[in-house]
């Protein structure tokens, strides 16, 4: 006669794909490292550091504790103009995007009926920005790619036996190359707050 485990087991719905969007923003010491002016005395930043992007995904359970999930993902699209009044007066603007394909390792614990999960997660994303500049008048385009560490957590409610909704938040460790297309990012953390929805199967 099989045991409960088993049963667990053998009835745990291993794949699942889904989807879904959020908010995204960038933090760390921004306003000294963003479009930096060789020789500027006098200068003031402004800066758009908020998006919302999106991500597709699938996942594998190894376990009912345990499994492995890979996606495309965006995290969103920045700007920021820095005006230099000293000692000659001029504009730098840049936007950037960076948007890539991520593998994690995922860990849950489930509690109440188990269709209430909780959810740690860890892994790399190959990050590509590409970063449109204007400096002192003249536009130029540039793009990179690299990888970059993240991690997450998040809690995951399950609608049906089939459909399922997850709510997490994620940091993506420096993302981008510093002084790409003249921006300075190297250190900057994106930061992504997602709602999606699962298919299991």
């Amino acid at each position: 006669m099989a045991s409960p485990t088993a049963f667990a087991q053998s009835s745990l719905q291993r794949f699942y794909v889904g989807g879904g969007a959020g908010v995204s923003n960038i933090t760390g010491h921004v306003a000294d490292i963003l479009l930096p002016v060789a020789g500027a005395t006098t200068s003031t930043l402004t800066f758009d550091s908020t998006d919302t992007p999106a991500r597709v995904f699938a996942g594998f359970r190894f376990t009912s504790n345990w499994g492995i999930e890979g996606g495309a993902q965006s995290l969103g699209r920045f700007s920021a103009r820095r005006d230099v009044t000293a000692p000659v007066a001029a504009t730098y603007d840049a936007a950037w995007t960076v948007r890539g394909g991520y593998v994690d390792l995922v860990a849950r614990v489930s509690f109440g009926d188990d269709s209430w999960s909780v959810i740690g997660k860890v892994g790399a994303m190959r990050a590509t920005t590409r970063v449109e500049s204007t400096s002192a008048g003249v536009s130029s385009t540039a793009s990179d790619s690299k990888f970059a560490f993240r991690y997450g957590a998040g809690v995951q409610f399950d609608l049906n036996r089939w459909l399922a909704f997850r709510a997490d938040a994620e940091a993506n460790r420096r993302a981008t190359n510093s002084n790409l297309g003249g921006l300075s990012t190297d250190s900057l953390t994106y930061n992504v707050l997602t709602g999606s929805f699962l298919l299991k199967f």
